[in-house]
């Protein structure tokens, strides 16, 4: 048993002697890059009980839970206040990733066509900031800033990360044509990206986040990287995810998005989306290319270079499929 397992197991546990009518199911846990999920059953309703090491993690995605609960595609909360557990309904079905070789192309058309009506969901649905909502304006150099990344007005955000990777490309000597295409791009268009209406969106729907079940897109899970962000941002990230595994179905999850939100301005709405796709992994790039020290995990990964290739390989996809 790895020790995160080991001592979510152990947390868990504690919390379930307090809780009457909580009940750990014997099933694999899932295991996911930080943190851990357990499955039981709440007064016979079943659940997955979610254990983070840290706090703001707990916080950050009962947080999204809650902005995005009208949306219909994200994991239902069960409350509980605890700074490290997290309890929502279960969904039916595995992960994509599990699944994935397993699926037919009308499967997979099918999967794509409902995420892409996921996404029409969250933008139509999920809560805006606050008339006076505050933001946090200060970004921490040197380091992965998620209260920058979580906090932040998404105008300050989107300059930011420009500035940054601009320096680092500077910095590390980086000439590769589809990087300089691609920040290039990036910037050029910020004015007109972040125009665009906020509204509370994750930002990381892989394979891993998709819960999928005969055939059917169900929900997104792991919201923990999310914020206030934009229609732009939702579907070139969409976009990025799609084009990493499946960039064949495209068309299934565009037409899948347009059919479910009614947009008109397509052709420039999904341009923008093709030049901002890579941006959740600009923002990495941000982080990680602008560190004196890499943690171990990066160094023993090789972390840097698994970026820019995803950016990279992305950008080229985003020049040729048709939309």
């Amino acid at each position: 048993m790895d020790r995160k397992l080991e001592i979510a197991r152990q947390n868990i546990q504690i919390f379930k002697e307090k809780v009457c009518g909580l009940q750990i199911l014997d099933e694999p846990a899932y295991q996911g890059q930080t943190n851990r999920v357990l499955f039981g059953s709440y007064n016979d309703e079943l659940v997955a009980i979610k254990y983070y090491s840290d706090p703001s993690r707990r916080e950050q995605e009962v947080k999204a839970l809650t902005l995005m609960r009208s949306t219909a595609v994200v994991p239902e909360l069960v409350p509980f206040e605890d700074p490290h557990i997290m309890v929502t309904k279960r969904i039916e079905g595995d992960a994509l990733a599990l699944v994935y070789d397993s699926l037919s192309q009308k499967e997979l058309d099918n999967i794509y066509l409902g995420m892409g009506a996921a996404l029409a969901s969250i933008e139509q649905y999920s809560l805006h900031p606050m008339r006076n909502q505050q933001w946090e304006r200060h970004c921490k150099t040197g380091v992965v800033d998620l209260n920058y990344y979580r906090h932040s007005a998404w105008p300050d955000f989107v300059n930011e990360i420009i500035k940054r990777c601009q320096h680092a490309m500077d910095a590390h000597d980086l000439r590769d044509s589809e990087l300089i295409y691609s920040i290039e791009a990036i910037s050029d268009y910020r004015d007109a990206f972040v125009e665009f209406e906020m509204f509370f969106m994750g930002s990381d729907f892989g394979s891993n986040n998709m819960i999928v079940s005969q055939g059917h897109f169900q929900r997104f899970v792991d919201l923990e990287m999310s914020r206030y962000a934009n229609a732009i941002y939702l579907v070139g990230t969409g976009m990025f995810m799609v084009w990493r595994q499946s960039p064949h179905h495209l068309d299934s999850l565009v037409n899948g998005y347009l059919d479910a939100s009614g947009r008109t301005n397509v052709d420039s709405f999904l341009q923008l989306c093709r030049v901002y796709a890579p941006f959740s992994y600009w923002v990495n790039f941000a982080w990680y290319f602008n560190m004196d020290k890499l943690p171990p995990w990066a160094v023993a990964t090789n972390h840097k270079q698994k970026i820019l290739n995803l950016i990279t390989s992305t950008v080229s996809y985003a020049r040729v499929i048709e939309i």
